[in-house]
């Protein structure tokens, strides 16, 4: 019988978009409580810090978002010590997690691989208005094309531009999990930047393509992950990165097409996931078999 006490994601009230991923991973391929992914939980209750931290056992924070986004969102008070039932500064410095940021969405990359991802009309204006100066057109040109292609052409072009990044957070989550402990990954809303990590996570330990989609389709059942949360390109201020314009219809949701084009992008540009983690992302076959064996291993006390 299952223990009523037990403690759970579904006990969480500020951190969003929240699942264990070895609820979508194959049997016995990830042991639970060991990956989990949400939206960001800084600004989070107490208490659904002490829940992930002191009683879940997350030990290792991977955050994707950008400088952007942490410069303008609450402090991470999920890094404090803990001390008593709901925690707090100042106590056992051995609960407080370890932080790797590996942005996904840094602006300087993103543009180039956009560039090469639209399609060839849509570049060569983009590349001409840029040459005479207009930027202002350029990047309305670039907005609109973005539009069109929705959330299929983000994620080639988060995937083209994110490699390294990607790669830096699969080898962070493990090493974290040969550590024993438990990972929570995430950007804003969980959806977009998380769900692709979560993808190419699942693929590794060998989740079919079904999986990987029913995984990114949960996104879709919880409305503070509906949204547009791009690293701060879709800001408003009309800055030198700005992308604003973004169409909320286009990119607020999580559609299962949307990584069904993910995945076929990464087929047909790379041959799969697996060539294209080895490719771009530097984590190779190697990389992938400590994965595995680490994540199947039960929870470290």
């Amino acid at each position: 019988m299952a223990d009523a006490d037990a403690p759970t994601l579904a006990h969480l009230t500020t951190v969003r978009n929240a699942r264990d991923l070895a609820s979508a991973a194959p049997p016995g391929a990830l042991a639970p409580h060991r990956l989990f992914r949400a939206a960001c939980p800084a600004g989070a209750h107490p208490a659904d810090i002490h829940l992930l931290v002191r009683r879940l056992g997350v030990r290792t924070l991977v955050d994707l978002r950008s400088a952007t986004e942490r410069a303008a969102d609450p402090p991470d008070c999920v890094l404090m010590p803990f001390s008593g039932e709901t925690g707090g500064g100042g106590g056992d410095t051995a609960t407080c997690p370890r932080l790797v940021s590996t942005p996904i969405l840094e602006p300087r990359p993103f543009r180039r691989a956009l560039l090469g991802a639209l399609p060839l009309g849509a570049a060569a204006r983009v590349a001409a208005w840029s040459l005479i100066g207009r930027r202002d057109r350029a990047r309305a040109t670039a907005v609109a094309s973005l539009n069109a292609g929705g959330l299929p052409l983000l994620y080639r072009t988060m995937l083209l531009s994110g490699g390294p990044a990607f790669g830096g957070a699969l080898r962070a989550i493990a090493q974290a999990a040969e550590a024993g402990g438990a990972v929570l990954f995430f950007c804003r809303l969980g959806k977009d930047r998380t769900g692709l990590l979560a993808a190419l996570l699942l693929t590794c330990l060998g989740a079919g393509r079904e999986g990987v989609l029913a995984d990114y389709s949960r996104s879709e059942t919880d409305p503070a992950a509906l949204g547009i949360a791009l690293g701060g390109l879709e800001r408003a201020d009309g800055g030198r990165d700005s992308l604003a314009g973004l169409d909320a219809a286009a990119f607020g949701h999580a559609p299962r097409e949307a990584m069904g084009a993910a995945l076929d992008f990464l087929e047909a540009r790379f041959g799969g996931v697996h060539p294209y983690l080895t490719k771009r992302c530097g984590f190779g076959p190697a990389w992938r078999a400590r994965l595995a064996a680490a994540a199947a291993a039960p929870k470290a006390a």
